[in-house]
């Protein structure tokens, strides 16, 4: 017997026509006082927190949006992350206005890591591994891209933003759209195949891959090993600009460059009128410091080689000697002025004592010399002999004698 409980209809339909207002009221009334509160089970994807977290609970077949208010949400262990594999308990609500229905959650329990996300860690590990991600291969960004190719869905609104941006800012750049499916099955294989033709055709100096936000299944395709290793060995710089901010597939760990959205990547390759200002004064203001200590340095070179030159000179050095000369003809002449002087009081001094032992100047004191008949000073009478004559010099003259008496003392 079927217990299941009857359900009185609120309108009287007949045949007459609802509002679409009337109809989700009913459609709400009707899905939040028969949907029992109970676990389900799926996949964090899209995962958004601001005070509250929005997120979709997924598996194979479907998905349904999810809410944790923030009073819910701080009494939560489980901390939450794309692809991870959890139960929650909650009530089934539908927003009237827009007809939708999401899960209001008020409790979490973990089941496991999701598949996708169990494969993106191992093939994240195996790349990393093989060095693909090392910086020492990473190609530097030109900054003065003539022409910059864009790699993304032409149908889509990223490729508006991207094109408005560039032609904003550096109307002169070509841009090149190369189109390629970014999300779907096969979307992985487009992207690489793109990749590939951009780089075998050569037309731009950059790339800059890129697709608006979405949860992990929407950006899967970005996550693909092929794509990873075509960005790995093209030639032509590549820019990662897939999704938001908070979303990080493995093209950007193996790009060059990555970007937290597509329209700032078209303003990395195209800096704005301002930038470029500030940038040629900040090189200008280099260039003058280093001219101006380019000038220094070879001042002083000229100064120290006009140095070396003026002692080199043959003039000034024959300057230079004759100015020695000078000052040793100075010295010389001085030098004989005071050995003359000094020759002249020794001459006096010898002059004076000379002239205290002068014999005339000791007769001029009343003494007197006596010589004998040989014309020899006599000291003593013992050297004398009786009637001998002999000769007495005296100051003013001299007289001869004769010996006579001779006495003994």
């Amino acid at each position: 017997m079927d217990n299941s409980p009857v359900l009185e209809p609120l309108f009287d339909f007949k045949d007459e026509s609802i509002s679409v207002s009337q109809l989700n009221k009913l459609a709400k009334t009707l899905l939040e006082n028969n949907m029992p509160i109970f676990w389900i089970k799926g996949e964090v994807s899209g995962l958004k927190i601001y005070n509250h977290a929005y997120f979709d609970l997924k598996d194979d077949a479907g998905k349904i949006a999810c809410v944790i208010f923030a009073k819910t949400l701080a009494l939560q262990t489980v901390k939450l992350d794309n692809g991870l594999q959890i139960e929650v308990r909650g009530r089934v609500t539908l927003y009237s206005q827009t007809g939708s229905y999401q899960i209001n959650i008020e409790r979490i329990r973990i089941v496991g890591l999701g598949e996708l996300w169990e494969s993106y860690q191992r093939l994240l590990n195996k790349l990393k591994i093989e060095g693909l991600f090392d910086a020492s291969f990473k190609q530097s960004i030109p900054q003065f891209p003539k022409t910059v190719g864009v790699i993304t869905s032409k149908d889509g609104s990223v490729v508006r933003d991207i094109i408005t941006t560039l032609r904003r800012r550096a109307p002169s750049v070509k841009i090149i759209v190369y189109n390629t499916a970014v999300q779907g099955r096969d979307a992985g294989m487009q992207i690489a195949k793109t990749i590939k033709t951009a780089n075998l055709r050569n037309e731009a100096e950059v790339l800059i891959v890129c697709r608006g936000g979405g949860n992990m299944q929407d950006l899967w395709c970005f996550n693909e090993e092929v794509v990873a290793r075509e960005v790995f060995i093209g030639h032509i710089p590549l820019i990662s600009a897939v999704g938001h901010e908070t979303d990080t597939t493995i093209i950007d760990f193996v790009a060059d460059l990555r970007a937290p959205t597509p329209t700032a990547a078209a303003e990395m390759v195209a800096k704005s009128h301002t930038e470029w200002i500030m940038m040629l004064r900040k090189l200008n203001h280099s260039l003058v410091q280093q001219i101006n200590l380019i000038l220094n340095n070879k001042q002083q070179q000229v100064d120290l080689c006009c140095s070396q030159l003026k002692l080199l000179n043959p003039f000034n050095q024959l300057g230079e000697k004759y100015s020695k000369v000078g000052a040793y003809s100075l010295r010389l002449r001085n030098g004989f002025k005071y050995v003359l002087k000094n020759k002249v009081q020794y001459l006096s001094h010898l002059g004076k004592q000379l002239g205290l032992l002068n014999p005339a100047n000791i007769l001029e004191r009343g003494y007197a010399i006596v010589k004998n008949s040989s014309g020899d000073i006599v000291y003593t009478g013992k050297n004398l002999n009786n009637n001998e004559q002999i000769e007495i010099v005296f100051a003013s003259d001299k007289i001869n004698a004769t010996v006579n008496i001779k006495t003994n003392s």
